[in-house]
Protein backbone atom coordinates (compact mmCIF):
# COMPACT_ATOMS: atom_id res chain seq x y z
CA UNK A 1 0.00 0.00 0.00
CA UNK A 2 1.34 3.59 -0.80
CA UNK A 3 0.38 6.21 1.29
CA UNK A 4 2.92 9.21 0.79
CA UNK A 5 2.48 12.20 3.24
CA UNK A 6 3.66 14.69 -0.15
CA UNK A 7 0.32 13.60 -2.43
CA UNK A 8 -2.41 16.21 -1.73
CA UNK A 9 -5.87 14.72 -0.14
CA UNK A 10 -6.98 14.83 -4.22
CA UNK A 11 -5.13 12.39 -5.38
CA UNK A 12 -6.51 9.80 -2.65
CA UNK A 13 -9.96 10.91 -4.15
CA UNK A 14 -8.91 10.02 -7.79
CA UNK A 15 -7.33 6.69 -6.67
CA UNK A 16 -10.81 5.54 -4.53
CA UNK A 17 -12.62 6.30 -7.58
CA UNK A 18 -10.85 3.50 -9.25
CA UNK A 19 -11.84 1.59 -7.20
CA UNK A 20 -14.95 -1.33 -7.93
CA UNK A 21 -17.75 -1.33 -5.91
CA UNK A 22 -16.69 2.20 -4.36
CA UNK A 23 -19.38 4.85 -5.61
CA UNK A 24 -20.65 7.53 -4.31
CA UNK A 25 -22.68 6.57 -1.60
CA UNK A 26 -20.07 4.42 -0.04
CA UNK A 27 -17.09 7.05 -0.99
CA UNK A 28 -19.43 9.25 1.03
CA UNK A 29 -19.83 6.71 3.75
CA UNK A 30 -16.27 6.23 3.73
CA UNK A 31 -15.49 10.45 4.33
CA UNK A 32 -17.97 10.75 6.57
CA UNK A 33 -16.73 8.22 8.91
CA UNK A 34 -12.66 7.58 8.39
CA UNK A 35 -12.48 11.64 8.00
CA UNK A 36 -10.50 12.00 4.49
CA UNK A 37 -10.04 10.01 1.58
CA UNK A 38 -6.40 9.65 3.00
CA UNK A 39 -7.61 7.80 5.71
CA UNK A 40 -10.20 5.67 3.59
CA UNK A 41 -7.18 4.42 2.03
CA UNK A 42 -5.13 3.44 4.06
CA UNK A 43 -7.26 2.35 6.78
CA UNK A 44 -7.30 -1.08 8.54
CA UNK A 45 -9.59 -3.86 6.98
CA UNK A 46 -11.83 -3.76 10.50
CA UNK A 47 -12.45 0.09 10.16
CA UNK A 48 -13.38 -0.58 6.15
CA UNK A 49 -16.06 -2.97 7.39
CA UNK A 50 -17.03 -0.68 10.29
CA UNK A 51 -17.68 2.07 7.99
CA UNK A 52 -19.94 -0.29 6.02
CA UNK A 53 -17.44 -1.53 2.70
CA UNK A 54 -18.96 -5.06 1.74
CA UNK A 55 -16.73 -7.90 1.14
CA UNK A 56 -16.40 -7.50 -2.89
CA UNK A 57 -16.05 -3.20 -2.43
CA UNK A 58 -13.68 -3.90 0.83
CA UNK A 59 -11.89 -7.16 -1.53
CA UNK A 60 -11.52 -4.66 -4.59
CA UNK A 61 -9.82 -1.82 -2.48
CA UNK A 62 -7.27 -4.10 -1.01
CA UNK A 63 -6.23 -5.18 -4.56
CA UNK A 64 -6.19 -1.29 -5.74
CA UNK A 65 -4.09 -0.65 -2.72
CA UNK A 66 -1.64 -3.13 -3.54
CA UNK A 67 -1.64 -2.07 -7.49
CA UNK A 68 -1.63 1.10 -7.37
CA UNK A 69 1.16 3.68 -7.92
CA UNK A 70 -0.52 6.49 -5.73
CA UNK A 71 2.35 9.03 -6.98
CA UNK A 72 2.37 7.66 -10.49
CA UNK A 73 -1.29 8.02 -10.73
CA UNK A 74 -1.00 11.35 -9.56
CA UNK A 75 2.46 12.58 -11.69
CA UNK A 76 -0.10 10.99 -14.91
CA UNK A 77 -3.13 13.07 -13.81
CA UNK A 78 -1.17 16.39 -13.02
CA UNK A 79 0.75 15.71 -16.88
CA UNK A 80 -3.13 15.13 -18.37
CA UNK A 81 -4.66 19.03 -18.63
CA UNK A 82 -7.70 17.89 -16.72
CA UNK A 83 -8.81 19.09 -13.67
CA UNK A 84 -10.74 16.68 -11.30
CA UNK A 85 -13.31 18.51 -8.78
CA UNK A 86 -13.91 17.63 -5.46
CA UNK A 87 -16.47 18.06 -2.61
CA UNK A 88 -14.27 19.90 -0.85
CA UNK A 89 -12.90 22.41 -3.80
CA UNK A 90 -14.23 26.23 -3.83
CA UNK A 91 -15.09 25.78 -7.40
CA UNK A 92 -17.52 22.48 -6.78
Amino acid sequence: MTISPSLPEKAYWLALNKVNGIGATRFATLLNTLGSAEAAWGASIRQLQEAGLDRRSLESLLVARQKLDLQAEWDRYQRSGFSAVTLLDDNY
